[in-house]
């Protein structure tokens, strides 16, 4: 019950945390495993992540954004006891590897803003999809992201591929719906 109740506290935090001084409305939370799903809002923007929040300060996300669900934003949030002293804004080689399974390479794009105790990886590849299909399938997707130190990052994928297949049906649910053609068009 405790895991749970920190699972979920964790969960909460790293959402407030990672939208960039806007608060979102989380809804429709399920757990599956190590992994979660949930909607998150802010007025007419919306879009749903499923990720893995770990004790230690780091996330992983996967954001389905409607109209383009089949394309989710891949990135790694990690949070730390001090602010940064600077802005960072770099473009890097990187890894990904599920278990022993091909390494697959990627780009990544790792950002952070001064006096904010937070740092975003976001990765991309020529092969998406060989990605997205490996975290569907492993025990342990890791990451490394090359730097003259590299840094690595390893999660678990116990209830992966039920959190993203969640988060993209929700996402495709939400494009399909027939307001979804008439943004910003409410009479309110």
């Amino acid at each position: 019950m405790k895991t749970g109740v920190l699972l979920i506290a964790a969960m909460v935090c790293s959402f407030a945390s990672s939208v960039y001084a806007a608060t979102y409305n989380i809804s429709e939370q399920r757990i599956n495993g190590d992994w979660f799903s949930a909607k998150l809002s802010l007025g007419n923007v919306v879009y749903y992540r499923a990720g893995n929040v770990l004790k230690d300060g780091s996330s992983l996300f996967l954001d389905y954004y409607p109209g383009d669900c089949g394309n989710p934003h891949l990135q790694i949030m990690t949070s730390g006891p001090e602010s940064m002293s600077e802005d960072v804004d770099l473009y890097l080689d990187s890894f990904v590897r599920v278990d022993h399974k091909d390494v697959i390479k990627s780009s990544s794009h790792v950002t952070a803003s001064r006096g904010d105790t937070n740092v975003f990886t976001s990765f991309d590849s020529d092969n998406p999809r060989k990605i997205l299909e490996a975290l569907k399938e492993g025990k342990n997707v890791r990451f490394k992201v090359v730097t003259d130190e590299p840094f690595f990052f390893t999660f678990g994928l116990n209830g992966s591929a039920a959190s993203m297949t969640l988060a993209s049906s929700r996402c495709k649910r939400q494009s399909d719906d027939p307001e979804s053609y008439f943004p910003d068009t409410s009479t309110n």
